[in-house]
């Protein structure tokens, strides 16, 4: 809001301000009222009054862009808004698929196992006895793919090679 107010509304030819003794207690109660909330540009003269309107607009503009302080010629028309709104939606579904994508399996992944699923390995150890006889051990040892990338991710972070993953 951008109050103009005449800077000495006593000053103004009667027939061009309020005459009843009411009326004029009522304006200056509502200049007061103005004055209180907000901060106010004075004027005299048409001309003067003119060139506050210009400056006091294309301040405000400045000071606090908005939604609306758009040039009449840079006004859209129906036929655009329409297609800003249909262009609208439809980036919100590609976000939407986007988002879904991004947290799916890559494509003919789904039916791989993963996370929680068991992948059991068989471990073959040749040890030596206390008479150094050469003795075979075989064993099972099942863990979830989550702890194997957990045990292997960390070496994977600085491009480790083949042998030691």
């Amino acid at each position: 809001m951008i109050p103009f107010l005449h800077q000495n509304p006593g000053s103004l030819a009667r027939d061009k301000t309020e005459t009843g003794e009411a009326a004029w207690r009522k304006l200056e109660a509502f200049r007061a009222k103005v004055e209180k909330k907000h901060h106010c540009e004075y004027w005299q003269s048409a001309d003067e009054l003119k060139a506050r309107v210009i400056l006091g607009v294309t301040s405000t503009m400045k000071r606090h862009p908005a939604v609306g302080w758009v040039r009449a010629d840079q006004v859209p028309s129906g036929a655009t808004l329409a297609d800003i709104l249909a262009l609208r939606n439809r980036v919100a579904e590609l976000e939407a698929e986007a988002k879904d994508a991004a947290l799916a399996p890559p494509p003919g992944t789904g039916n791989l196992e993963q996370g929680d699923d068991y992948f059991t390995f068989v471990i073959e150890a040749t040890g030596y006895t206390e008479v150094l006889v050469s003795k075979k051990f075989t064993g099972k040892v099942s863990v979830t793919w989550n702890d194997i990338f957990a045990a292997v991710a960390p070496s994977m972070m600085s491009e480790a090679s083949d042998d030691d993953v």
